[in-house]
């Protein structure tokens, strides 16, 4: 069921492009629940769910070998390819991307898209993170472990609304992102 009272109120500027979709943003270390997160969102609301993961499988990763020798231009492709689709997207509605990205990659969406993107960070106590993966059935594989260890969100400031969500429930967190994205629209 979706939550008319919240998302009908919301307001956005129109980007100078005369686009008028708004994109919310959440990242966040593996298993913070970004995902479910995203889908409690999506659910209350009128947002389109874009799932960065898929689209990775989508344009899947070279492997190291191979990889360019100028390797930041190679991810810039990467980065530029699925801006362009999200563009497209926010020409008639609200987007919802759910990615681990790195800070700078936050920062230039932000830039591709100003006054258009909320940027959300999930956080998750490291135990709990442990806990989450293992009910998954994840533990013991060492790439995710590595994964999740690995934070590359960068300071808070670049993000509109940091969540703990350690004790939260995905309808609480869901609840708090649509919440700001009121409260700014």
């Amino acid at each position: 069921m979706r939550s008319n009272r919240l998302i009908g109120r919301l307001v956005y500027a129109q980007s100078v492009s005369g686009k008028s979709g708004r994109l919310v943003v959440v990242t966040g270390i593996l298993s913070a629940g970004k995902t479910t997160a995203c889908r409690e969102l999506v659910r209350r609301s009128e947002f389109r769910y874009f799932d960065g993961d898929a689209f990775l499988k989508t344009h899947p990763p070279t492997p190291v070998e191979q990889l360019p020798v100028n390797f930041p231009k190679y991810t810039q492709r990467t980065l530029e390819s699925m801006l362009a689709e999200l563009d497209n997207l926010l020409d008639s509605e609200d987007v919802v991307l759910d990615m681990i990205l790195p800070a700078d990659y936050v920062g230039r969406i932000q830039q591709r898209f100003p006054g258009r993107v909320m940027a959300v960070l999930l956080r998750v106590d490291p135990a709990q993170q442990l806990d989450r993966e293992a009910a998954r059935g994840k533990a013991g594989d060492l790439h995710r472990e590595m994964i999740a260890r690995t934070d590359l969100s960068g300071p808070d400031s670049l993000y509109d609304l940091v969540i703990d969500t350690t004790r939260s429930t995905p309808v609480a967190c869901a609840e708090q992102i649509l919440a700001k994205a009121e409260a700014s629209g």
